[in-house]
């Protein structure tokens, strides 16, 4: 049985001029069925009512603990906040993402009766623009090191984010500095557990083109290729056999749809020994 008043989880929400959907976020967690929880609200430099609203919130429940920074991106605000937290437990919220309030109590039971768990998370929806189920694939570290398939909203101790050499990477500014702190954070012996419910919910909306432009989706992820190269090379098979085998395959049967989906399956490894070649240089 958990013993809630012993067991205290910090709700990390930066905010960036996300007034207008911070309080559905700061609501979701306020309905939360595991009450034992601190919530810092961290203003990044905001220019828009944020300290308004989260004053407003502080004063309607203690529990809620606002401070503000001059801006630094995601990161940095998510890093400041955790730094400032007191829980044993660790949950970054985005300021337009909302959880459901079952996400914080069935967390907890999970880590206190399998303590060997190193993060867990769970099932989410896309709301907004977008309503739909997401459909995340199912984890395996090897499949961490070339996709990023763990939504940032994921839980874990504190004690581990100290571990970490840097936290979440404050020179990351344009997305996948999530992805690339489920990289440093995890180890391939490491458990992760999903929860089989839709405890999440990821607002879509409109984005920059920086976030979706093909060229700084391959410059984010040859950073964290390169950052963390060692991890890549003893985790991941050999790229040059696997490259070799995929060019012989190519003079064989190019033509054929077993070709095709031998192509399809081995482009991440071309685009690492591709990274990997480079850095050589």
């Amino acid at each position: 049985m958990i013993r809630a008043k012993e067991i205290l989880v910090s709700v990390i929400v930066p905010c960036y001029n996300q007034c207008q959907f911070l309080p559905d976020a700061l609501r979701s967690i306020q309905h939360q069925k595991f009450q034992n929880w601190e919530c810092i609200i961290v203003n990044d430099g905001s220019t828009d009512t944020t300290r308004e609203i989260s004053e407003f919130w502080c004063k309607a429940d203690n529990r809620f603990k606002y401070i503000e920074k001059a801006n630094g991106g995601l990161s940095s605000a998510r890093n400041y906040g955790i730094k400032n937290s007191n829980g044993k437990y660790i949950l970054p919220l985005d300021a337009d993402d909302i959880i459901h309030s079952n996400y914080l109590n069935s967390a907890i039971k999970h880590f206190e009766k399998f303590p060997e768990t190193k993060l867990v998370y769970c099932e989410a929806r896309k709301f907004g623009l977008i309503e739909e189920k997401w459909l995340l694939q199912k984890y395996s570290y090897e499949l961490l090191l070339t996709q990023n398939i763990i939504f940032c909203s994921s839980i874990y101790r504190k004690s581990d984010f100290d571990a970490c050499s840097s936290g979440y990477d404050e020179d990351m500014l344009n997305g996948y500095e999530d992805w690339e702190f489920w990289i440093q954070l995890l180890e391939k012996h490491d458990i992760v557990y999903q929860i089989p419910e839709e405890f999440f919910y990821y607002r879509i909306k409109e984005k920059s083109t920086i976030f979706t432009s093909e060229y700084y989706e391959v410059e984010k992820r040859k950073y964290i290729f390169v950052k963390h190269i060692n991890k890549y090379l003893n985790n991941l098979p050999d790229p040059i056999y696997l490259a070799q085998q995929n060019k012989m395959l190519s003079a064989l049967y190019k033509n054929s749809y077993s070709y095709k989906l031998g192509y399809l399956l081995l482009t991440p490894v071309k685009m690492i020994l591709s990274i990997f070649c480079s850095k050589s240089r």
